[in-house]
């Protein structure tokens, strides 16, 4: 499958969720680091402590309360974020 091709079904997978596929997913293939981050992020959100989690080619981002939307690219990012959750 083409880059191209990949992204648009990445794109449209929200739809998933408003055609009543609330509870199916398709998830990017991360590298282990952004695996694991992505892992924490999911952590936040089941916790309460933000809004949204999500990736976007291959980056995950991280809505919190205030509808900020942070980048997390490393262990670094994550750990400033949780600091500001505190």
């Amino acid at each position: 499958m083409s880059y191209r091709a990949r992204q648009k079904v990445y794109m449209l997978r929200y739809k998933l969720k408003t055609a009543g596929y609330a509870e199916s997913y398709l998830n990017e293939d991360l590298t282990k680091t952004r695996d694991e981050l992505l892992f924490k992020a999911r952590n936040f959100f089941k916790l309460g402590k933000v809004d949204g989690v999500l990736t976007s080619d291959g980056t995950i981002l991280i809505q919190d309360k205030s509808q900020t939307i942070t980048r997390l690219e490393s262990q670094y990012d994550c750990d400033n974020f949780t600091q500001k959750l505190k």
